[in-house]
């Protein structure tokens, strides 16, 4: 009787018919054949448009709390990813370029680069990296600095660790930039 009068006080449109497996029945366009798992999605923004390490933070915290991250392989240890999309981080990458590694390279102002990471075969990395240092040539593209990103493989499960990537970070812009940013640069210290 008590289920009677809870089911009477709830409106209407809180009333689902569900199937044997507890999925909702079919309605208007939701056609639970159709149902997947999926992987979580979240988001965390600066609304303000504003960089902040506090981004970062938080959407790391976020998807340490998400339970299903994505598929795990035989071994128990190994997913198939999670990543954050974020901005450039500008004055990090300006100390990189300005390492050993990257020869001392100055870094064009905020907006005048791109980069992008490459997942290699470690066997084969200098070949890899020399034909596309040739194709960003042909397409008018400079080349600024090749770099080893820094890795934690503690955290790798067998079956990654077996197939880990070698992680190079390029960083690159158009010629003509290149060129106009070589002579204001030549008469600021010339």
């Amino acid at each position: 009787m008590a289920q009677q009068q809870q089911q009477q006080q709830q409106p209407s449109h809180h009333k689902v018919a569900l199937r044997e497996d507890g999925l909702p029945r079919a309605q208007g366009l939701y056609d639970p054949d159709l149902e997947k798992d999926a992987c979580g999605v979240g988001f965390i923004v600066n609304i303000d448009g504003i960089p902040s390490q506090r981004v970062i933070r938080e959407s790391q915290s976020m998807i340490m709390h998400m339970e299903h991250r994505g598929a795990a392989s035989a071994d128990n240890e190994t997913g198939d990813g999670a990543g954050v999309l974020a901005g450039i981080p500008h004055k990090l990458y300006e100390a990189a370029l300005l390492s050993e590694e990257c020869g001392g390279v100055e870094l064009p102002a905020p907006g005048g680069y791109a980069t992008g990471i490459t997942f290699q075969d470690p066997e084969t990395s200098a070949k890899t990296e020399e034909q596309f240092m040739k194709l960003a040539e042909e397409n008018e593209l400079k080349i600024l600095c090749w770099r080893t990103l820094p890795v934690d493989a503690s955290v790798l499960g067998k079956v990654a660790k077996s197939q880990e990537p070698y992680c190079r970070q390029l960083i690159a812009f158009l010629l003509v930039v290149f060129s106009v940013w070589v002579s204001r640069s030549q008469q600021s210290f010339g």
